[in-house]
């Protein structure tokens, strides 16, 4: 029973139809996903405002003022917007489900987002241009770069020795709360595990330059 009704959600997924969340600035006619002409604006504003530097604090705290509820009728948080910033359904990307590996875990892509069972391009109506969602996880990423309280030197110039994709600083903490730096391949939640420390690895590749500028020094003395 349980595997029909997988099948029937499968089904209806790629027929792009209602399938029971709703998201600021949409609503639907029965089983047809449709533009929500009371809160559209507030979702185009999301997008615009952080696009033009807003910060998610100052988004949230306008959401609020226009008394924007979650789900549980509660005013609307952080990861509320976030969520919007990426969700791909405002470029009119129709999404559903998530992918999930031999271990029965999330299958993240490059952004660290779940990579969806179903996904069909201009499957729902669009509220942001591609250009714009792609700006905002653009600056997503790059919030998510420089936001530690460490300078990652190598950062964008360290290349993963397993995927070959560019590595970025991340901090993270033991079970007590001690902050360690670390350089993390983006793929690193799934096949791939590139993980280097911070001090090593800069450490390291300090030694190598001074290296190669002594060995300069002698060949051109």
């Amino acid at each position: 029973a349980s595997e029909d009704t997988m099948r029937g959600m499968i089904g209806k997924a790629r027929k792009c139809q209602y399938l029971g969340y709703q998201w600021l600035g949409y609503t639907h006619n029965g089983d047809t996903i449709i533009i929500d002409t009371e809160t559209t604006e507030l979702a185009r504003g999301i997008h615009e405002q952080y696009i033009a530097g807003e910060s998610i604090k100052e988004i949230v705290r306008w959401l609020n003022d226009q008394g924007v509820k979650n789900r549980n009728g509660k005013p609307v948080g952080y990861a509320y917007v976030t969520g919007i910033l990426k969700n791909w359904a405002y470029a009119g990307v129709y999404t559903w489900g998530k992918m999930k590996d031999e271990q029965g875990r999330d299958v993240l892509d490059d952004d660290g987002l779940p990579v969806p069972l179903v996904r069909i391009e201009d499957g729902i109506p669009a509220i942001v241009t591609t250009e714009e969602k792609e700006a905002c996880l653009r600056r997503m990423r790059f919030k998510k770069h420089v936001n530690s309280k460490s300078d990652y030197m190598l950062s964008g110039k360290l290349y993963c020795g397993t995927c070959g994709k560019l590595m970025h600083g991340e901090t993270c903490r033991n079970n007590v709360g001690k902050k360690y730096f670390r350089y993390c391949c983006p793929k690193k939640r799934r096949a791939c595990t590139g993980v280097y420390w911070k001090d090593d690895i800069e450490s390291s590749v300090a030694k190598v330059v001074r290296s190669m500028l002594h060995e300069t020094e002698v060949l051109t003395s």
